[in-house]
């Protein structure tokens, strides 16, 4: 997703994205929660859903994404097997560039994200999905979907109240 975080309905969540297979979103976006009083109001974005926090995107030292029109991606370079965009004005940082790439390979998909800044920073790359994770050997299982990555992983388990008050 590009775009910006004002658009309707909208949710801070500027270069989110979705990886489904045959058996459904492996990586998803969570969709509408159950509405309330909050949803419309200034705390709309401490909501998880609304929130970056329950994206697919980088947490940069601690903080979501900044909401507004300001807060937007830079579409860079778009091709059969590539898609690149810029993420740095959707965050309040000093990290001059924030750069998503994804390219299709005959391997699968791989995503980069690459940080240029010259202070030190706390980068948490988070993946939503209402599939339950395993971590096995330095890897994420999700589904029929292996996540390989460089650092160490974590799974943080929060259970989501949907139209009609159902949780998940």
């Amino acid at each position: 997703k590009g775009g910006h975080n004002e658009e309707g309905h909208n949710h801070n969540d500027v270069g989110n994205f979705v990886l489904a297979t045959d058996n459904g979103q492996m990586l998803a976006d969570l969709g509408a929660m159950e509405y309330t009083a909050k949803c419309f109001s200034r705390e709309r974005y401490t909501l998880l859903q609304n929130s970056s926090l329950g994206h697919s995107v980088p947490i940069i030292d601690g903080k979501a994404q900044r909401g507004g029109r300001k807060a937007h991606a830079n579409i860079v370079d778009v091709s059969d097997t590539k898609f690149v965009m810029e993420l740095q004005e959707a965050y309040e940082t000093d990290i001059s560039k924030i750069t998503r790439t994804f390219e299709m390979l005959d391997m699968g998909i791989t995503m980069t994200d690459e940080y240029e800044t010259i202070e030190g920073h706390e980068i948490t790359e988070r993946f939503a999905t209402v599939v339950e994770p395993e971590i096995l050997d330095g890897k994420v299982r999700i589904g029929d979907v292996v996540l390989y990555a460089n650092s160490l992983q974590t799974i943080q388990k929060e259970v989501l109240r949907k139209h009609g008050g159902n949780g998940e």
